[in-house]
């Protein structure tokens, strides 16, 4: 186990970041072969992780793991089935420019647009606290992976944005946001579609994908990106769970929890505990670990 400058931590060739306590491959899915979970559970460790979380056995049969992916190298609007998002990519194509947005824009253009979505958001969107953290925030991941960040503009306005990570010929749009008031532009039916086709057939990316299945509440960007002409791609889930996060599952605090309204009594805290038992359950749907 080693560390590298930008604290990725290196296991069997493969760099690992923690993110919330939880122990987390940096390398994208597909690139992820044999993990020596001895190795891992050093890891834990030593850096008081929760748990680990890695995915294995890319583009298998269907499973309860999977990741919204595009990776049809001939990506075309013509190729896409859903009419209705024919329709409102073809619309905001004639109202939106689609173009890179340097560093410096991203700290200057998108902390309101970031700031408008969270305010209207029925999810939990993380925000910055001020415009200077939102900038200093890109800056920091720009330094630990190759970044780039694309906007969609209407009328000269910043409607939509889109942050994505370049890694292993592949590439994760790990953040979205647009301004709910430019939302009839269509501007993320643009942004979507300019950056996907950009990447699959003018660079030649095995997919792009916007991460994995989540826990709790399905969101309405996983729909919007399957109507786009993304698909599932099912694969295995891996986790290795340090004593304190085996203690919690043998605890069935997630089954009583919810009985004694320790929703309003942890706040945010017990959806991280509901995603927690989530996880669990469909780790568990794919038998003993290997």
């Amino acid at each position: 186990m080693t560390a590298g400058p930008t604290d990725a931590i290196w296991i069997d060739g493969i760099p690992w970041i923690i993110d919330g306590r939880i122990l987390l491959p940096r390398s994208m899915p597909h690139a992820i072969g044999t993990v020596d979970r001895q190795k891992v559970r050093k890891v834990l460790s030593a850096t008081g992780s929760l748990l680990a979380r890695w995915t294995t056995t890319w583009n298998r049969e269907q499973s309860e793991w999977w990741w919204t992916c595009c990776d049809d190298k001939d990506y075309d609007i013509e190729r896409i089935p859903v009419k209705n998002a024919r329709r409102d990519i073809r619309k905001g194509l004639r109202c939106c420019r689609v173009r890179r947005l340097s560093l410096d824009e991203y700290g200057t253009l998108t902390y309101d647009v970031a700031a408008e979505a969270t305010r209207v958001s029925k999810h939990r969107l993380i925000l910055a606290s001020d415009s200077e953290q939102h900038r200093r925030g890109i800056y920091t991941m720009a330094e630990r992976c190759e970044t780039e960040i694309w906007g969609a503009f209407a009328d000269d306005r910043l409607a939509a944005y889109a942050v994505c990570l370049l890694a292993d010929n592949a590439v994760s749009v790990c953040t979205v946001r647009s301004n709910p008031l430019l939302h009839n532009y269509c501007p993320n039916n643009a942004l979507f579609y300019e950056i996907t086709r950009h990447y699959l057939r003018e660079r030649g990316k095995l997919y792009i994908t916007n991460g994995s299945r989540t826990l709790l509440h399905p969101t309405t960007i996983n729909d919007f990106l399957l109507r786009m002409g993304y698909r599932r791609i099912y694969c295995r889930l891996n986790t290795e769970l340090s004593a304190t996060a085996r203690t919690i599952l043998h605890s069935q605090v997630g089954r009583w929890g919810k009985y004694v309204g320790a929703a309003a009594l942890l706040g945010p805290r017990w959806a991280n505990i509901e995603a927690f038992f989530k996880l669990m359950e469909i780790s568990r749907t794919f038998g003993p670990a290997d």
